[in-house]
């Protein structure tokens, strides 16, 4: 069992920090600027072997779309925009919805086939104001097909209006074995279509084989009618990646989600180090996260999520229906697992299952906490079962439902549940056998099924279990005996569950946090990766100074680790050349909006995105525990 310094353990806090405001919503007077007058220029671009190209005009960037539309895909070829860039005159965004601005965008790529972007874009950090679709298209971004081996970066898009037929994304429509990196979309993004399944997504529509990496949506995301809506990306094909992607915006859809909604069902993409912010509310279903499972790990949900008809879960919704129950019993098991994440936000369901992680499960859960309140507003479902009895509907702290030979291990729940069959794991395990484990978990929560013939509260299941159960564990509330005969359960004090040795009892996965209920270790830092997409992650190092004097021996640890590129202690907020707690401290304070000031930026980037927020925080409090 690990334990931490109680300041540092009170910093895990720190992941509830919203995010820094947009600085790029609205530039400051249309006077200020020069607003693209529909035309475009090509006078930038020469027919040669030089890879680089320079673009600086709203004029350029359309006639980079001109080119590209017309058969130059740029193939190994890169073009750098130098200003920012001001497609219409924004200070009436808000009425763009009836009355349409100047200036209509075509994306750049993928009007016809063959029509891809294959070089690399780099936006310089530059900032993209006033880009506005038509709902008369069917597919509409900026870039509409990013082909193999393209790459998309630093660039900012804001104050837009992206409206299609069919599909509607802030950057991409599709990326194809490409790369989106470093991107943000602020604005509107609306996909409207009444007689067939359309997407909306804050940064691209589909991902085939490619990779998304520390892009951030704070748009509004709307999909009508049968329609699919995530933050981030929604189709996923093939074996790609999401890495250190947030969504800030609200999203609504049918089908909805914070970060990626649905995939295939022969793929396995890998999503890391996410985190939701955003409300989302799906008329079907929702996730904080995932609209479907896939490999999920150091995802974190904040957001209050809510469906209609189905199923809600803080980190994800449901097993694809486009897969058979056969399929997902037989092969879902050996596929995904879920690891590392945890929910804040307040989870509904108001006709059927609602969880904390997720809504419904055929995946094993590892390491997961939810702190968020999850409930089912009806107390049965609207139809009737094969015997015509009314079925329940169900919430858990962990899962609404779980499917076959699930296992949750080392997770806790202190969330209050409530629905027609509730539980502090799950509100039912619909297949009750000895392969459904469950071990290393505790309840803290209050747990009320309001289904009239159920009155059983600060339970496991919502009925009766039969599953195998090892070290788990709930707080008494009620004073109820509910589960003493059953091996592997037991009722606890809260002065027990608080103290240092229930925290030892649960495992090495879990770590005290004096005066509270005990934390996942892993909350006490996100393990790093590798922003080049290596697969290496390289190690904060120290030098220790040891001083001896001939009475007594004093070990004084000063960090020394200097950038050899930029000279300055990583870890140093203060200035005062060493990384300590204090400088973790203010680094706190500083993103909390407190008026203190940063001695240098870079050395907090731990993260290496050069942006400044929660991730670095986490990652700056792992490398001082490992100090410690």
């Amino acid at each position: 069992m690990k334990k931490f310094l109680s300041l540092l353990t009170a910093l895990v806090l720190c992941m509830c920090i919203p995010g820094l405001a947009h600085p790029d919503d609205f530039p400051a007077d249309a006077a200020d600027y020069t607003v693209w007058d529909g035309t475009t220029s090509t006078d930038w671009y020469y027919e040669a072997d030089d890879p680089f190209y320079h673009i600086s005009t709203a004029e350029d960037f359309a006639g980079f779309a001109e080119l590209v539309n017309g058969g130059k895909d740029f193939a190994g070829k890169t073009v750098y925009l130098d200003n920012d860039i001001y497609l219409n005159d924004t200070s009436n965004f808000d009425n763009w919805g009836t009355k349409a601005p100047a200036n209509k965008w075509t994306p750049i790529g993928g009007q016809a086939d063959g029509e891809f972007f294959k070089g690399t874009f780099e936006g310089n950090n530059h900032t993209l104001y006033g880009a506005y679709t038509s709902i008369g298209e069917n597919n509409n971004s900026i870039f509409g097909v990013i082909g193999k081996n393209g790459v998309v970066r630093n660039i900012k898009v804001a104050t837009s209006m992206i409206r299609a037929g069919k599909s509607a994304s802030g950057i991409a429509n599709y990326n194809n074995y490409g790369l989106i990196e470093n991107c943000t979309f602020s604005g509107k993004c609306y996909s409207i279509n009444t007689t067939y399944a359309c997407s909306a997504s804050g940064i691209c529509v589909s991902n085939n084989f490619g990779t998304i990496r520390n892009c951030i949506n704070y748009g509004e995301i709307v999909a009508d009618n049968i329609g699919y809506s995530s933050g981030v990306v929604n189709n996923f094909y093939g074996n790609g990646e999401i890495v250190g992607c947030k969504n800030y915006g609200s999203v609504y859809g049918k089908y909805s989600s914070g970060i990626i909604g649905g995939q295939s069902s022969d793929n396995h993409p890998i999503i890391k180090y996410c985190i939701n912010y955003g409300d989302v509310y799906g008329s079907t279903d929702a996730g904080g996260i995932a609209d479907t499972p896939c490999e999920l790990s150091y995802c974190f949900n904040y957001g209050d999520v809510s469906a209609s008809e189905r199923y809600a879960g803080g980190i994800f919704a449901y097993v694809s229906s486009t897969r058979s129950v056969e399929w997902a019993l037989e092969e879902l098991v050996d596929e995904g697992t879920i690891s590392f994440c945890g929910n804040y936000g307040n989870i509904t369901s108001e006709k059927c299952c609602a969880g904390g992680i997720a809504g419904l499960t055929y995946v094993s859960i590892n390491d997961c906490f939810n702190v968020g309140d999850v409930s089912v507003s009806s107390s049965v479902l609207a139809e009737l079962s094969d015997t015509g009895e009314e079925q329940p509907t169900l919430a858990g702290g962990i899962a609404g439902r779980l499917g076959n030979k699930c296992t949750v291990t080392n997770c806790y729940n202190r969330g209050n549940i409530t629905g027609g069959l509730s539980g502090a794991i799950a509100g039912k395990d619909y297949y009750k056998t000895s392969l459904s484990a469950f071990e290393n978990f505790y309840n803290s929560g209050q747990i009320i099924s309001t289904m009239d013939n159920v009155s059983e509260e600060n339970n496991m299941f919502g009925d009766e279990s039969d599953e195998t159960f090892n070290n788990t564990h709930y707080l008494d509330i009620m004073k109820k005996d509910s589960y003493t005969d059953i091996s592997g359960i037991t009722d606890e004090t809260k002065k027990y569950m608080q103290s240092e040795d229930f925290a030892d009892l649960l495992g090495d996965h879990f770590a005290y946090s004096a005066g509270e209920y005990p934390i996942l270790a892993f909350e006490t830092g996100i393990e790093p990766y590798d922003p080049s997409g290596t697969g290496t992650t390289t190690a904060v190092t120290t030098t220790t100074t040891t001083t001896t004097t001939t009475t007594t021996t004093t070990t004084t640890t000063t960090t020394t680790t200097t950038d050899p590129d930029n000279d300055f202690v990583k870890g140093d907020a203060n200035g005062d050349g060493e990384f300590s707690l204090a400088d973790l401290v203010l680094f706190q304070r500083w993103l909390l909006g407190d008026d203190v000031k940063l001695h240098n930026w870079k050395a907090l980037d731990f993260y290496e995105d050069e942006h400044l927020d929660s991730f670095d925080l986490t990652l700056m409090r792992k490398a001082l525990i490992s100090m410690s």
